[in-house]
């Protein structure tokens, strides 16, 4: 069982002796400081490269950003958690993970004219994923994004591409 302890400052992952069969995930957060996550025989290559930055966003204090941005709330990191282990697979590029003043998070991926997000912010009850490919734009709410994000997520294939 990978636990992820101590919300408010670090992560603690630790995978589990006698896992259960990937893509079998379950994710809990019964307390305001810890969240369980157990993940099976194979261990996601992108998992660890999105706990380092949740880590990371989670030392954040109110106020990180001058303005009196907030926290960064679990039920947005567990949420935001669900959906990638719900849509990603191997090959696609680690997203970036942006804290949202309210305290929520945004995932983005982008290539060539391609840009993708993932909001996940209950502040404002909003879930939802953005594609935009050049001019055009579409938007599906979370529980109704996978299809959404299937219909790019070939042009989502390698390294993530450093942004100037």
């Amino acid at each position: 069982m990978s636990v992820l302890d101590d919300f408010s400052g670090a992560f603690t992952p630790s995978f589990p002796s006698s896992p259960r069969l990937y893509p079998e995930t379950a994710l809990s957060h019964r307390t305001t400081s810890r969240i369980q996550l157990r993940v099976g025989r194979e261990t996601p290559a992108w998992l660890q490269s999105v706990l380092d930055r949740l880590n990371a966003l989670s030392r954040l204090e109110a106020g990180w950003d001058g303005r009196g941005a907030q926290s960064l709330r679990q039920d947005d990191v567990v949420a935001a958690l669900q959906f990638l282990f719900t849509v990603m697979i191997d090959g696609v590029q680690v997203p970036g993970i942006t804290p949202l003043a309210t305290g929520g998070l945004e995932l983005h991926w982008v290539a060539d004219n391609l840009d993708v997000e993932a909001v996940f912010d209950s502040a404002r009850h909003e879930q939802v994923l953005l594609v935009e490919v050049g001019e055009a734009e579409w938007d599906a709410a979370i529980p109704a994004a996978g299809g959404l994000f299937a219909s790019v997520v070939d042009r989502l294939m390698g390294e993530r591409p450093t942004l100037t």
